[in-house]
């Protein structure tokens, strides 16, 4: 099982004397090997590997009042964690299911934590590959020296399922 997440988000906080911008892109790549309790095909798995995470992060320090520019810090880090989690398949008709998908990763990052439902609808020739639509909560947090980063992204997400 491999799983590639592109991420880039920005954020403004203002206060009093001073406006701060945030910039971060963000690269997850999970590698894992899956077990299925039931025998292969059978609707839950269990998986353990690893979970790669690169954060690179833009800081602007500007003052309030006339935006006059007081710094900027740039922060980039590879995380490499532990990955273990399980999914479960349901079988609405011959081309639609529910997936449905836990994991936790630990190591180098404080943690990051995916909870994932998705309808999917099955295409191709042999019926294997899969149209994704669905909802995705995630919640994660990355140490740099003193400096603790947490995000939490939840919202609809849809995606392109490939199976060789």
């Amino acid at each position: 099982m491999y799983s590639l997440t592109y991420l880039e988000t920005s954020d403004t906080a203002e206060r009093t004397v001073l406006t701060i911008d945030l910039r971060n892109k963000q690269v997850f790549l999970d590698a894992a090997v899956a077990y299925w309790p039931g025998g292969f095909s059978s609707p839950l798995s269990l998986f353990g590997g690893v979970r790669y995470s690169g954060l690179d992060g833009h800081y602007t320090f500007t003052t309030t009042a006339n935006g006059a520019l007081l710094g900027e810090q740039r922060s980039s880090n590879d995380y490499y964690d532990a990955l273990l989690g399980a999914r479960y398949r349901f079988d609405l008709s011959d081309r639609w299911q529910l997936l449905t998908h836990g994991d936790y990763s630990f190591g180098d990052s404080e943690g990051v934590f995916i909870l994932r439902a998705n309808f999917a609808y099955t295409v191709g020739k042999r019926q294997q590959n899969r149209i994704l639509f669905g909802y995705q909560y995630k919640e994660s947090e990355f140490k740099d020296g003193d400096l603790t980063t947490a995000f939490t992204y939840n919202g609809p997400m849809a995606g392109f399922n490939f199976r060789f």
